[in-house]
């Protein structure tokens, strides 16, 4: 299902597969300056030859989880507060570290965590090729790890923004009432981390057509440095630096701001030129790559045809939310929605990575049966039995689902090219033709 003969027969060949190729264009500004150079000293001087590249890739993804994880937490202060009250006449165990919980995130060292969180995926990150380079354990199977678990990130890093700058659903819905989430603020909470996503997609379908990986000025690395810079900021400033109006801005024109549902008198802050420039700069990137794959396509696949599943992926996401952001069990549950995001997006990507990585054609039934079917299926349940099936219970079932297809994927794939490279996944390979 996700790696085909044909494609099994090309992985073999590595590395004297010919039309197996792996080159970067790199513009980011900070792994110009100073971050190839530091990776480069960490790698030298404080990783063992005889750790495997791989684990650096899978001790990155255990890493970015748990910064998911304190996202969570973050994201439900207010519900914790009120748990840890009903609680509070006990004298539990559980309630005690509840409070502990409550008083941590409360006190804004959550940010200081994933700010350190994130420097520590971004050095493993870094460093899992160098390391693969100096022990000459380069193979396609590192790409797919690398890129799939980068994938993950993605989502987490945009979410972990909103939180910075206190635009979530948890605060909007509360100060902007229950009829009707504004359009500005539904494409931020919505539309914003699943259109980072998209960019991220346009990148490699680029990769996939052109053998080569562009990085821009504003890469993913130059996003991870941001976002660890802002975690510190809002963890030692507090959320009055993001949530500081911009006064020196002209005045917005009444048309736009109508458009975007706004009254009047709405003041745009700090937070919301941050996802402006993500914005203006996602959009920059996606344009000129996709013109790029489309005039320098040369697989048997056409750019267009492979964007399908992505291009779906999105509708079906947006249209949901849209539906149903106004309601307070989206509402509670919006970090559950981002999880489902978050795995779905990875099950698009490892699609189009592996089929690169094994010259072959994007293959579409494992994305059919992984995303697709479940996000058709929550549609299907808000036409047809929205008074049979609960809302909140479908759509943590169709999450833990597609969490698990991932995992299923995963593994399938890793286990397919380590047969098909005669590697083992987790000890340094000693054949001679590897090395």
């Amino acid at each position: 299902m996700f790696l085909s003969q044909k494609g099994a027969k090309h992985v073999a060949m590595y590395p004297n597969n010919p039309d197996y190729k792996f080159s970067v264009v790199n513009h980011s500004i900070s792994e110009r300056i100073f971050m190839n150079a530091f990776w480069g000293y960490i790698t030298d001087h404080f990783i063992p030859a005889w750790i495997v590249p791989n684990v650096l890739t899978l001790s990155g993804w255990a890493i970015m989880l748990i910064g998911w994880m304190l996202a969570v937490y973050g994201y439900y202060p207010n519900h914790l507060r009120e748990y840890g009250m009903n609680m509070g006449e006990t004298s539990s165990i559980e309630s005690n570290v509840l409070r502990m919980v409550i008083n941590f995130i409360q006190s804004d060292k959550l940010f200081l965590i994933t700010g350190i969180i994130f420097f520590f995926y971004q050095t493993v990150d870094g460093c899992d090729g160098k390391q693969a380079r100096k022990t000459k354990q380069c193979s396609p199977l590192g790409e797919i790890l690398d890129h799939g678990v980068d994938a993950n990130s993605m989502t987490i890093v945009m979410v972990n923004l909103l939180l910075l700058i206190n635009m979530t659903p948890m605060t909007t819905y509360y100060t902007e009432g229950v009829e009707h989430t504004p359009l500005y603020y539904f494409i931020t909470i919505y539309v914003f981390p699943v259109f980072l996503c998209w960019a991220f997609f346009v990148a490699h379908l680029n990769h996939y057509h052109t053998n080569i990986f562009i990085m821009d000025l504003l890469s993913a690395t130059d996003i991870e440095n941001f976002s660890i810079v802002l975690n510190l900021l809002r963890w030692y400033v507090g959320k009055t630096l993001f949530t500081t109006p911009l006064t020196f801005l002209p005045k917005i024109p009444e048309s736009i701001l109508t458009f975007l549902e706004l009254p009047e008198t709405h003041v745009f802050t700090i937070g919301d030129g941050l996802v402006l420039i993500f914005l203006i700069g996602a959009a920059s990137s996606v344009i000129q790559l996709t013109i790029r794959s489309l005039i320098k396509s040369n697989r048997n696949q056409s750019p267009l045809i492979q964007s399908i599943p992505m291009v779906s992926f999105i509708i079906l996401m947006t249209t949901y939310a849209y539906k149903h952001s106004h309601e307070e069990w989206m509402v509670r549950h919006y970090m559950t929605f981002m999880t489902l995001n978050m795995f779905g997006f990875s099950i698009v990507l490892f699609s189009l990575i592996v089929s690169r990585a094994s010259i072959d054609r994007m293959h579409f039934e494992g994305l059919t049966f992984g995303i697709l079917l479940p996000l058709v299926v929550l549609h299907l349940r808000d036409h047809f039995f929205a008074h049979m099936v609960n809302a909140v219970n479908l759509l943590i079932g169709v999450t833990i689902y597609v969490a698990a297809f991932y995992l299923h994927m995963g593994s399938s794939i890793i286990g397919s090219f380590c047969g098909a490279l005669h590697i083992n996944f987790l000890r340094r390979s000693v054949s001679k033709d590897k090395l």
